[in-house]
């Protein structure tokens, strides 16, 4: 077991194991990640305008805080399939992360924690619809807690039909209209 620490922000990350199965890979970069839905002030479960749902599993009705001496699944569903996704976190304590849990059955392997304001996320090359991680708040003082801040995601691309599904018929009918003037001479 190896332990890679990470500057994140202001604050500190740790990785404690490996940090990929199969496809699935953690990242502290949220570079690339193309939306961003913004949790702050916001109530479990949550549906962006998009129709992604933020929710906290074990504490519905509640904003997306963790207090101290608690645990909480996190678990986001898209309404697309995305191939990147992850959160910003501001812990005032040392808060305990992992290992994401995706819909398409790989997983990233190994806790994590962090201190400050942090970002989380997986990358995945196989598209997923959903993504779950286990995130505590050790009791440190009445005080601590951890907040998750917003969710990001990249959409999977979505393939383009082939140019002569499209263009075909018109080539046929140009073909036709040729043979026609041709016989008609």
């Amino acid at each position: 077991m190896h332990l890679a620490t990470l500057a994140c922000s202001s604050g500190l990350f740790a990785t404690f194991g490996s940090v990929s199965y199969a496809d699935a890979v953690l990242t502290t970069d949220p570079t690339g990640f193309t939306n961003e839905v913004d949790l702050r002030f916001q109530v479990s479960p949550f549906t962006d305008p998009s129709d992604n749902t933020a929710t906290m599993v074990n504490l519905p009705g509640s904003p997306f805080v963790i207090f101290a001496n608690s645990s909480a699944t996190f678990t986001v569903a898209f309404a697309d399939p995305v191939v990147e996704a992850g959160f910003d976190i501001q812990a005032n304590v040392e808060s305990n992360q992992g290992p994401f849990q995706l819909s398409n059955g790989h997983s990233t392997v190994g806790d994590t924690s962090c201190v400050g304001p942090c970002f989380l996320g997986v990358t995945d090359n196989t598209p997923f619809t959903s993504f779950s991680i286990m995130v505590t708040t050790p009791l440190n003082s009445v005080l601590s807690a951890s907040e998750i801040l917003d969710f990001r995601y990249t959409p999977a691309s979505v393939p383009e039909p082939a140019s002569m599904t499209l263009v075909a018929p018109l080539l046929i009918a140009g073909f036709a209209a040729l043979r026609l003037k041709k016989r008609a001479k």
